[in-house]
């Protein structure tokens, strides 16, 4: 069984080239465009759904070479050509680049999770057997339990701005992410209970 890390990229700064322009090239382009990264598509050819995606993909038409992945963060391959799949992941390998083989998953560095997003939360998920559909049958479920706790999450991300620069900035965390301020929460007598609690420090954000 794999193991996974897990980290959160800055979609903005990041730069991607999916080489390949079929349909799973197509499916991790419109994966990654919906999450605000750079994308760059080389191939000769391209499927007719890429023009479903937003005007601001930079194609590339041609074969691979390395030149093309050594400004790029991540290197997605969605290729057939084993001969060219395997020098791609030996340049990707010699470059430190994060790269995803469609082909064989096992053979990339990363996989792609699946989404769960509300306004103020982002959690990912996956099967560490790969299963897409499994995951996105379980993301159903637990985006019903991420909603609810949505509007929480902002508040809790206020409070702690508010009193990021105080001494008692951890305890008044802790007191927050609590069932019991939870529950206050949800009953609209959070500010009453917080305002006790704080009081008891004697301070001011």
């Amino acid at each position: 069984m794999i193991k996974y890390t897990g980290i959160s990229i800055i979609s903005e700064k990041i730069k991607v080239i999916i080489i390949g322009g079929g349909r799973a090239a197509y499916i991790k382009a419109k994966t990654f465009i919906n999450s605000g990264c750079k994308i760059y598509v080389l191939s000769k050819d391209i499927i007719k759904e890429f023009q479903n995606l937003k005007k601001d993909i930079i194609y590339i038409k041609g074969e691979y070479e390395k030149k093309y992945i050594l400004d790029k963060h991540i290197v997605v391959i969605a290729l057939d050509d084993d001969n060219t799949l395997k020098q791609i992941i030996k340049d990707c390998n010699e470059n430190f680049k994060l790269y995803l083989n469609c082909k064989n998953y096992k053979e990339g560095l990363f996989v792609m999770p699946t989404k769960i997003e509300t306004e103020n939360i982002n959690a990912f998920i996956n099967i560490k057997n790969a299963s897409p559909k499994t995951s996105l049958f379980i993301g159903d479920k637990i985006k019903k339990l991420v909603d609810e706790f949505n509007d929480f999450a902002f508040y809790a991300a206020k409070i702690r701005e508010e009193y990021k620069n105080t001494p008692y900035k951890d305890e008044i965390m802790e007191f927050i992410n609590t069932d019991y301020f939870y529950e206050c929460f949800k009953s609209n007598t959070h500010e009453i209970v917080l305002k006790e609690f704080i009081g008891g420090f004697k301070v001011e954000p």
